[in-house]
C-alpha cells in the first residue's frame, strides 16, 4: 500500500510520463497547469491528445521519485481536463502497487472474427454487409485508442448482423458522439440496413449541469469537437443529428421512436440516467443497448447508472471484452414495455 505523500509515476510506452502525489492533494490545484504556472504535485509532458491518455493509462503503472515542480510551457485546459478523472483515482485514496507489464503466459494478440476473414466469402453471400477493412478504417480514422480496441469495434459489427439477421425493427442511437468515431460505424451499418441514426451530444463537452460538485473539474471535456466537423465525417445521409442538453432535446426524436442499437457513451451519471429512461422502454424487442465505460474504472457515474437502473429490470448485463469493458443488454424479446 501506498501512504499520502508518495508519488505513482504513470508511463507511456515512448517514454513519456507524469508523476501524481497520492493523499489529500485538491486536484483543483492542476488548474494551474494549464496557465504555465509551477505545479508541486504533478508534472507533464504530452505527445498526443488527452483523450488517448485517459484511456491507455491504467497499463503504465509505477512508482515515481517525489517531488516535482512544472514550470514548462501553458498547456492547454482540455488536455489537462481529460486526465483529470483517471488521475483522481490514484488520489483519492491509499491504493494498492500493481505491475504495469504483467507477466503473460500467453502470447498477447488480437484475433479477427472468422466470418470477417476467412469466411468473409460466405459470409456476403449469405448477406452479410460489414465491409471489415473500410468499417475499421472508419473506427480507427488513425488514433491510437481506437485502433487497439478492436474488440469495441468488432462488437459493435457482430450486434448489427445480429439485428438484420433476426430482423429486430427499429433505428439507431448514439449518445455521446464526440468526435464521430463510432459514429461514422453506425451510420455505414444503418445505411446499408435502410434504418435511420440519431446522434445525440452537446457537440460542446461535458456540460455543466450533468456534473456533481466532485466533477465540476470536467466541465467542458471533450470539446474538441462540433457538430460541423462530425457532420462533415459522418455525413448527412439517413443521419438525424440532435444537439443540446438530453432530455431537453428528446422532442427532436420522433414520438413513436423505435430502436434496435442504442450505443450510449456519456461517461457520466447524469446523462446516463438520463439515457437508460428515455431508450429502454422504446427498444424493440430483441434490441440491444450498449454502455460504454462500465467497467473501466474511469468513469463511476457510468457504473453507477447502470447497476441502479437494471437492479429490478427482466434484464442482466453482459460485459464486452473491449478497451473500456462495455456492457450490452438485450431487451426481452417477449414484451416491450412502456
Amino acid at each position: 500500500m501506498l501512504s499520502p505523500g508518495q508519488h505513482r509515476k504513470i508511463k507511456r510506452p515512448w517514454d513519456r510520463h507524469f508523476p501524481v502525489v497520492l493523499g489529500s492533494v485538491n486536484l483543483l490545484e492542476a488548474r494551474s497547469a494549464s496557465y504555465g504556472k509551477s505545479v508541486s504535485w504533478m508534472a507533464y509532458r504530452f505527445e498526443r491528445a488527452g483523450a488517448s491518455l485517459t484511456l491507455m493509462v491504467s497499463h503504465w503503472l509505477h512508482i515515481s521519485a517525489p517531488s516535482f515542480t512544472y514550470n514548462g510551457p501553458s498547456l492547454p485546459w482540455r488536455k489537462v481536463m481529460s486526465l483529470l478523472n483517471v488521475a483522481r483515482k490514484f488520489l483519492k485514496d491509499d491504493a494498492p502497487v500493481t505491475d504495469s507489464k504483467p507477466d503473460w503466459k500467453v502470447e498477447r494478440k488480437f484475433s479477427h472474427p472468422q466470418r470477417y476473414t476467412q469466411n468473409y466469402a460466405k459470409y456476403v453471400a449469405l448477406g452479410g454487409l460489414v465491409e471489415p477493412e473500410e468499417d475499421a478504417a472508419r473506427f480507427a480514422n488513425g488514433q491510437d485508442s481506437h485502433n487497439g480496441d478492436m474488440g469495441r469495434f468488432y462488437s459493435l459489427c457482430l450486434i448489427s448482423d445480429l439485428v438484420a439477421k433476426h430482423k429486430v425493427p427499429g433505428d439507431f442511437v448514439e449518445f455521446g458522439v464526440w468526435q464521430g468515431n463510432t459514429a461514422e460505424v453506425l451510420a455505414a451499418f444503418a445505411r446499408r440496413q435502410q434504418r435511420t441514426l440519431y446522434l445525440l451530444d452537446t457537440f460542446e463537452g461535458f456540460p455543466d449541469e450533468d456534473l456533481d460538485k466532485d466533477e465540476k473539474h470536467l466541465t467542458g471535456t471533450f470539446k474538441d469537437t462540433s457538430l460541423e466537423a462530425v457532420k462533415g465525417r459522418v455525413g448527412e445521409e439517413g443521419t438525424v443529428f440532435v444537439k443540446g442538453h438530453f432530455p431537453e432535446t428528446a422532442s427532436q426524436l420522433p414520438d413513436d421512436g423505435q430502436y434496435a442499437i442504442v450505443h450510449i457513451d456519456c461517461d457520466l451519471y447524469v446523462p446516463m440516467v438520463a439515457a437508460l429512461e428515455y431508450f429502454y422502454p422504446r427498444m424493440a424487442p430483441g434490441g440491444f443497448i450498449l454502455m460504454h465505460d462500465y467497467g473501466s474504472l474511469c468513469w463511476d457515474g457510468a457504473e453507477k447508472a447502470v447497476e441502479e437502473f437494471f437492479a429490478d429490470k427482466a434484464e442482466g448485463i453482459m460485459p464486452l471484452p473491449d478497451l473500456c469493458s462495455t456492457v450490452v443488454v438485450r431487451k426481452n424479446k417477449k414484451a416491450r414495455y412502456r
